[in-house]
């Protein structure tokens, strides 16, 4: 993912770099990110440089404000998802003018920007993988959209996918790295992929090929929510 940071706050600026990156590590998506310290200085670039994936712009800098400049990019075809940062939600209303794909309030919480990150990429049309190890123990990677389930099997973390292989690290370690909105937690032992889902159950979730997973008690409403909300929304992934 190309991404440009547009930030008059040089600590936050950073911060910002630094959780991008987080979130790139996680899903092993290279990042190339751009920071400027104000709208003239990303419009400089501009000039030569359009192919942005992802806008991350603040609204509230001198000269010209993060607004101005997401309309004056959009009126001159750009394309790519713009996320607003800022510590006041005054402008949250005009978002919807430049098709703003979030706003995030400041200090920002980083699994909301993961979230919003998470969209982005798929709106632009990149897999999502996640590092395994084959049955002869070769590492590779997997694309996260044909992950039908992950369980906890002895020791071992079952991935499901095309083929059998297993992660190499604990279940919740496995949950960070798999796309937000496209996975529910049903139970401690495993997490569904919601694309495979074919019915929830107070006790389980069937799987198309009729696999049964167990839900927990505890669980239920968050399983529940995350399914209705990964078919409302059609944002599966790419």
């Amino acid at each position: 993912m190309k991404a440009a940071i547009c930030e008059d706050e040089p600590a936050q600026a950073a911060e910002t770099a630094r959780l991008l990156q987080e979130w790139a590590a996680r899903h092993g998506e290279p990042a190339a990110l751009s920071v400027f310290p104000s709208a003239e200085a990303l419009r400089f670039r501009w000039e030569e440089e359009q192919d942005w994936d992802l806008l991350v712009l603040d609204i509230q800098m001198p000269g010209e404000n993060g607004m101005d400049l997401a309309r004056a990019l959009r009126a001159g075809g750009f394309r790519g998802a713009i996320l607003f940062l800022t510590a006041v939600p005054d402008f949250m209303a005009q978002g919807y003018d430049v098709e703003a794909l979030h706003y995030l309030l400041k200090p920002v919480e980083p699994e909301k920007l993961f979230a919003c990150l998470d969209r982005a990429c798929r709106r632009a049309g990149r897999a999502y993988t996640l590092l395994v190890s084959d049955p002869k123990g070769a590492a590779v990677r997997i694309d996260q959209k044909e992950i039908r389930f992950l369980r906890v099997r002895a020791h071992e973390v079952e991935v499901s996918a095309s083929g059998l292989s297993f992660f190499n690290g604990s279940l919740d370690a496995a949950e960070k790295e798999l796309a937000s909105g496209a996975f529910a937690r049903c139970h401690r032992s495993c997490i569904a992929g919601l694309r495979f889902v074919q019915t929830l159950e107070r006790d389980r979730v069937v799987l198309e090929d009729g696999t049964c997973l167990p839900v927990s008690r505890r669980l239920f409403q968050s399983v529940r929510a995350a399914f209705v909300a990964y078919y409302q929304n059609g944002e599966g992934l790419s």
